[in-house]
């Protein structure tokens, strides 16, 4: 099994530290690998380092722009820094990309909601 795909299946696993260790390793290797930027962002967001996070997951968003929940995930980490209205958009394209992507439409829901006025 190569590397990133260990790392994903460690994360599924919530062994988070094995999969980070993995994740970077192959960063290394492909600096531009949009799977284990995406995941390793979460790892990262997860663990509270919001601004190495959010940079990750920007960088796999700039290599993948049509992968759904690239867009749903970094909207919700959008949501826990308070930056609601870019989470709105973050969502709308996930759900421009796949339209019948529950999860998003939630999230926009939940956000538009919480916007002021």
């Amino acid at each position: 099994m190569d590397d990133l795909k260990q790392a994903v299946e460690l994360q599924g696993k919530r062994r988070t530290e094995e999969a980070r260790a993995l994740y970077e390793k192959v960063l290394r290797q492909r600096p531009d690998e949009p799977v284990a930027l995406h995941y390793l962002g979460i790892i990262y967001t997860d663990m509270g380092d919001y601004a190495r996070g959010i940079k990750l997951l920007e960088r796999a968003l700039q290599l993948k722009p049509e992968v759904s929940h690239y867009h749903h995930n970094f909207a919700g980490v959008l949501v826990h820094v308070g930056a609601m209205a870019r989470a709105a958009q973050e969502f709308e394209k996930a759900i421009e990309l796949q339209p019948d992507y529950a999860e998003a439409y939630q999230g926009l829901t939940e956000v538009t909601k919480a916007e002021p006025g």
